[in-house]
């Protein structure tokens, strides 16, 4: 299994988190228990990171024989056979066939394409020729990512609420 996320993403995340640790641990170290209530913007902060920058990825599978591509909505699974086209620049971008014969356009979020001036091989396009072999009736689908989404938007409510209770 290769996950592909661009390595700016993956540090941005662990100094954003090693950051926030150190500001909770220095909140409850001061004030005790009684300041974490007063951490959620904090904790947001992680979150949205975790959402945007960190889940979302690439995952070439090839016990499933599919691509996994995790965007910060959606995330579609792509049996081999389902990829029609694959352009891959400075992102990357997937023609897949989904359900009823149709066609559909898919762009990852947050997925290392090349630059103009690359000469590395990514490993989507090293896989190319392989993905051409799946079963032709394959199809994409699309799931929603309603529980990051939930996550995020209850730190969010966690939030106003904390910060309406220090404005007191």
């Amino acid at each position: 299994m290769i996950r592909l996320r661009p390595r700016l993403s993956t540090g941005t995340c662990l100094v954003l988190w090693g950051l926030s640790a150190v500001l909770v641990l220095d909140a409850v170290l001061r004030a005790g228990v009684r300041a974490l209530p007063y951490t959620a913007p904090v904790l947001l902060l992680c979150a949205v990171a975790w959402w945007g920058l960190w889940r979302p990825q690439v995952i070439i599978d090839d016990a499933t024989r599919s691509v996994t591509v995790r965007n910060v909505l959606s995330t579609w699974h792509l049996p081999y056979g389902s990829i029609r086209e694959l352009t891959l620049r400075s992102w990357v971008r997937l023609r897949v066939r989904v359900a009823g014969g149709r066609e559909t356009s898919i762009s990852a979020w947050n997925a290392p394409g090349q630059g103009p001036r690359s000469t590395a091989v990514s490993p989507l396009d090293r896989d190319w020729l392989r993905w051409e072999d799946g079963p032709e009736d394959a199809v994409a689908h699309r799931t929603w990512n309603v529980l990051p989404l939930a996550v995020v938007a209850a730190l969010a409510v966690l939030t106003v609420l904390s910060t309406t209770a220090i404005l007191r």
